[in-house]
């Protein structure tokens, strides 16, 4: 299956809403079933089946295994180690900037076997997983399979989860709870209905059925903001800049948030 990128660049007027200066930067057509994100060389990626692209303006690379088959979701915080988990199959395959495999992590084949719902990348050649049958996040290093427990076992289902190299958020229906590598909770706020997060400078950005909301590093608060979010599919952040994927159509914002 092929993905098919037309960019169209639309001019348009500044949006001033209430605490939320938005300005809409341009519109991208995108055939994908998942938007992932844009990383720091301004590269798109994107997913359909089993198959990943890394799409610039000179040419379109991808990456699949097919007796993986779909991937279950893709990290590009680190654009020189990108991590794919596969969680039908309980494995997280780690690509370089060209999206050839440096190296892969078959839970099922450890010593101690773990069963895994998801594989985000942390900092020094580390995973942040999150143990199903344990109910709490860990660290895996896979340079030397080892594993530093993070978290005690949290009984509520895990609903969507953001990560950096340094902290993880982990967002059940009630709480969303985070933890610093050294497994400290470092705090614990109300989730307003989110059903999906994203982390930019320890800021948060979360989506729910109905609205977007953004919370301010070090507040307990989360606030909405007053962006259209219908059919939104997938949604990243970076920077000041705000990408909605929707109906086959990627826009970009520019996003100055509220000071408080």
């Amino acid at each position: 299956m092929r993905i098919l990128i037309f960019l169209i660049f639309v001019i348009s007027h500044p949006i001033f809403a209430q605490k939320t200066e938005v300005l809409p930067l341009d519109s991208i057509s995108l055939k994908a079933e998942k938007f992932i994100g844009v990383d720091k060389y301004s590269n798109l990626y994107a997913t359909s089946g089993a198959v990943l692209y890394k799409i610039n303006a000179e040419k379109t690379l991808q990456f699949s295994d097919i007796q993986l088959g779909a991937i279950t979701s893709v990290d590009i915080i680190n654009p020189l180690r990108i991590t794919l988990f596969y969680q039908d199959f309980n494995t997280a395959v780690i690509l370089d900037n060209t999206l050839n495999e440096i190296t892969r992590v078959d839970f099922n084949k450890l010593e101690e076997y773990r069963n895994v719902s998801l594989a985000r990348t942390a900092n020094d050649r580390q995973l942040w997983v999150f143990n199903i049958d344990l109910q709490q996040l860990e660290l895996f290093n896979y340079r030397t399979n080892t594993v530093k427990t993070v978290s005690p076992p949290i009984k509520n289902r895990i609903v969507t989860v953001a990560t950096n190299f340094n902290y993880c958020w982990l967002a059940t229906p009630d709480f969303i709870l985070q933890y610093n590598s050294y497994g400290s909770l470092v705090s614990k706020f109300k989730n307003v209905g989110l059903n999906a997060l994203i982390e930019n400078n320890e800021n948060l950005l979360g989506l729910s059925a109905e609205d977007l909301f953004y919370k301010k590093k070090d507040s307990e608060n989360f606030t909405p903001l007053n962006i259209a979010t219908n059919d939104v599919k997938q949604f990243y952040w970076t920077g000041e800049i705000l990408y909605l994927y929707r109906r086959e159509n990627l826009t970009t914002y520019q996003l100055k948030l509220p000071k408080t």
